[in-house]
């Protein structure tokens, strides 16, 4: 045996060892962690609950939709299922209409309770996820934001956050946070956020809970350029609908995903 002490490895040291160690992934599949909201306030990481997510958003696919026909929400593959929010995917078991604008179950007063419609309108939100367990950013305030440099060590990989936006206060979500960046003369994807729960409630007095996005931090110029970009065009240039189409709205496929 060698007499000679081992010695500490720096963080780039560490880096270049393990790095390409494990293969590459086939897919974005299989480095993808899902969450799903459920009808309480936390998402569903396979068995695990989780309270919050934090990471970058990358891509958002909506106005989704998904209709069961036993089930208002259900963890089993919807009957009918549509990407784009125009027409049923090919891959739906059991198409309900030609155009969603024109299936009775895409009407106000079509839910099996409340006044609501009996497909729900879904987001799909591919992220950039980070360690959020310990992030102690200052608040943000009307002149100034702080600043978050998305450092290797930090980085968990791309996830996908999947949750309903069939109410007032996840359209208001939406349109605040888009006004945010343009205010701040940036991009949603150059914002650090949460995605979290909050409160609301129908005319009826009935109380939901909603995933609510909030912006934490502005991403680094240098990050931005160098991480987030790349994901962001392989996403657009058809990544994203590529995943979500082998996904295919299954509860299987989901499983086989974070596996």
């Amino acid at each position: 045996m060698s007499d000679e002490k081992n010695e500490l490895v720096s963080a780039d040291q560490m880096r270049e060892l393990f790095e390409g160690t494990m293969g590459r992934p086939t897919s974005m599949l299989d480095t993808l962690t899902i969450y799903k909201s459920g009808k309480e306030d936390y998402f569903n990481r396979g068995d695990d609950k989780v309270e919050s997510i934090v990471g970058v958003l990358l891509y958002s696919q909506r106005p989704m939709r998904t209709w069961w026909s036993d089930s208002e929400i259900s963890d089993k593959a919807p009957d009918c299922f549509s990407l784009d929010g125009v027409k049923p995917s090919g891959e739906s078991s059991d198409a309900q209409a030609d155009k969603c604008a024109d299936c009775p179950h895409d009407k106000f007063g079509s839910a099996s309770k409340g006044a609501g419609k009996a497909c729900k309108t879904r987001a799909a939100d591919f992220i950039l996820e980070v360690s959020g367990f310990e992030l102690a950013l200052p608040p943000i305030t009307k002149t100034s934001i702080p600043v978050y440099t998305l450092e290797p060590g930090r980085i968990l990989g791309p996830a996908l956050v999947r949750y309903g936006i069939g109410n007032r206060e996840a359209s208001d979500n939406y349109a605040s946070i888009v006004r945010f960046a343009r205010e701040r003369g940036t991009y949603i994807q150059a914002m650090l956020c949460r995605w979290g729960f909050t409160k609301g409630q129908s005319k009826t007095g009935t109380k939901y809970d909603v995933v609510h996005v909030e912006p934490l931090a502005k991403i680094d110029d240098a990050s931005f350029q160098k991480v987030i970009v790349p994901m962001v065009r392989t996403l657009k240039g058809g990544q994203a609908l590529e995943v979500l189409t082998q996904l295919g709205g299954t509860k299987d496929a989901e499983e086989a995903a974070q596996s």
